[in-house]
């Protein structure tokens, strides 16, 4: 399967097209002008962040969308989800005077997102009408989810194909395995889709130190291994808690082979200024999902972590009510 014929294909809507819908809606005075695009993961909803909709819904300035188009769809590859997102917030623009754009993507929501953004750099909306400003991943599998293809790479294959669809495949790096360099995550790390991403103001992303079977603390953060033991007896931290982890120094190689996926995605994605931040959940059964809804995270993500809603203008619409 061609991943970037199948991402790249269908752009009905073009730049010129969306120029003068954004001009004719230049006059619409007072109306939210910054679009925040919250996006789900692998069989989720929009109603999946509501919380973090509800805590920013304060600012008057951010329109905050979550798309349901792929409802029932994240099964069906990387590339479809976000082609249909792309359409969707090429609606929401043309109907609304947005200046500002920005992203908060849980798990297989950030990947999306990613993909998303080579699709407006592609077509000119962004940098030239809109200003990207936050892109916020939160337990997003930057670096892929290989551990769960532990029962061999060829089975497990087979195995996701059958049951789940081409995303697990995309996910888990098992979607070429003849040929490893066409794995989609890998594509991902193309100057296609690093370019937009580099124009944003603000890379963040966050993730489950413990206790997140779904998305390891490691590809959500995109390190090569986790935070020391010392590091956290140091920073005296207890659950639940936000730390930021910037102590490149404590992080430790892991026996990886140097020519492995997920080193050569790290070392395209390690490039960018990310701000990583480390969360310790106080409910370990449900960590992948409880980091959206723990009212004391939520409000760090909202006070401190998302650092652009601060200083940005910012109404407060969602599709969750």
């Amino acid at each position: 399967m061609s991943m970037n014929s199948d991402i790249h294909s269908n752009n009905s809507h073009s730049s010129n097209s969306y120029s003068s819908n954004h001009s004719s809606n230049n006059n619409l005075e007072g109306s939210p002008d910054h679009l925040v695009v919250l996006v789900h993961g692998v069989g989720g909803t929009a109603c999946e962040l509501k919380y973090i909709a509800k805590q920013l819904s304060k600012h008057k300035s951010l329109l905050l969308k979550a798309p349901e188009v792929n409802h029932g769809l994240t099964q069906d590859g990387i590339p479809q989800g976000a082609n249909r997102i792309y359409h969707w917030i090429l609606d929401i623009i043309s109907s609304h005077s947005i200046k500002y754009l920005s992203f908060i993507g849980h798990s297989l929501g950030g990947i999306y997102a990613r993909t998303v953004i080579g699709l407006l750099h592609k077509n000119h909306l962004f940098p030239n009408y809109i200003i990207p400003v936050n892109f916020i991943t939160i337990a997003t599998p930057h670096l892929g989810a290989r551990q769960h293809a532990h029962l061999g790479s060829h089975i497990t294959g087979r195995f996701l194909k059958t049951f789940f669809g081409d995303t697990l495949l995309q996910l888990t790096l098992t979607d070429s395995l003849t040929s490893p360099d066409q794995s989609f995550l890998l594509k991902l790390t193309d100057p296609f889709y690093i370019t937009p991403l580099k124009l944003f103001t603000n890379l963040i992303c966050y993730a489950n130190v413990r206790y997140d079977s779904v998305v390891c603390y490691t590809t959500g953060n995109i390190r090569l291994s986790c935070i020391t033991d010392d590091v956290l007896d140091k920073n005296q931290v207890s659950y639940p808690a936000v730390v930021e982890d910037k102590n490149d120094e404590h992080i430790q190689d892991v026996d990886l082979i140097n020519d492995s996926l997920e080193r050569k995605i790290h070392r395209v994605l390690n490039r960018l200024p990310w701000k990583r931040y480390a969360v310790f959940p106080s409910r370990p059964l449900i960590a992948h999902t409880g980091i959206l809804n723990q009212s004391d995270i939520v409000r760090y993500y909202c006070t401190f972590g998302i650092l652009g809603f601060k200083t940005w203008r910012a109404s407060g619409s969602t599709s969750c009510g």
